[in-house]
């Protein structure tokens, strides 16, 4: 599966531990360093991990780690996040000092984002009584006829509710139709028109006017709808 980033091992050596192995192992060690750019890893044969910890579904796990594991590396590197950092100095202990801190978050940790429980609060709610919440107090038809758009593409219409609506609708809808390209027909009162194209999704679309916006006024408003997520780029760490 090309979409799957897939872990590779390599066993270099299998050892039961004696004390005469002291040269056998330093060599070992050396050649997983250098097949691994800088990583090794001791796994004990003898110590399976419980059945709960290697599913799929297993957080920051490889497919192939089903025993105890010990990460070795020659990198200034944290062993859960795989973040690194340049030789140690005395700067990166100074706590007015960005340097070494992630890039993504500046050390946070964390990073608002639009959440989808804020955008959907109450699936009850039809997409015609304001389902949609950053949408629900607009006078202009474009919303409406949005909706519209994409329930004739994906089999709704405005007076559903929310919760009714399929796992692909709902997908359309909050993070866009991807590269499938949807009829939208618009009428303001003054101009009547037809475009085709894709739908960008409600979600990237605030996503998208906060990070773009010099408005402090707009940026309160998108922000109604955010809530503090683990950095994408350092889970937190």
């Amino acid at each position: 599966d090309k979409k799957y980033k897939h872990d590779i091992d390599v066993v270099v050596d299998r050892i039961v531990v004696r004390g005469d192995l002291a040269t056998r192992l330093a060599d070992s060690m050396e050649t997983a360093l250098k097949l691994a750019d800088g990583l090794a890893v001791a796994e004990f044969a003898d110590r399976p991990l419980d059945a709960s910890l290697t599913g799929e579904d297993s957080v920051n796990k490889s497919k192939n780690e089903t025993h105890e594991r010990i990460l070795f590396s020659e990198k200034f590197a944290c062993p859960v996040s795989g973040f690194t950092i340049p030789e140690i100095e005395p700067r990166l202990f100074s706590f007015n000092n960005p340097f070494g801190a992630c890039p993504t978050c500046d050390g946070l940790g964390s990073q608002r984002a639009i959440d989808p429980n804020l955008v959907v609060p109450d699936e009850n709610v039809s997409l015609r009584d304001g389902a949609i919440s950053p949408w629900a107090k607009s006078t202009s038809p474009y919303y409406a006829q949005t909706l519209e758009a994409l329930g004739k593409a994906y089999g709704f219409k405005l007076g559903d509710k929310f919760k009714d609506l399929s796992a692909q609708a709902k997908e359309a809808v909050l993070h866009g139709t991807g590269e499938r390209e949807i009829t939208f027909q618009y009428d303001d009162g003054l101009r009547s028109y037809k475009t085709t194209k894709t739908f960008e999704g409600v979600i990237p679309n605030l996503d998208r006017r906060w990070k773009e916006t010099e408005s402090a006024w707009m940026r309160e408003e998108i922000e109604r709808f955010m809530s503090a997520t683990p950095c994408p780029a350092c889970n937190g760490y």
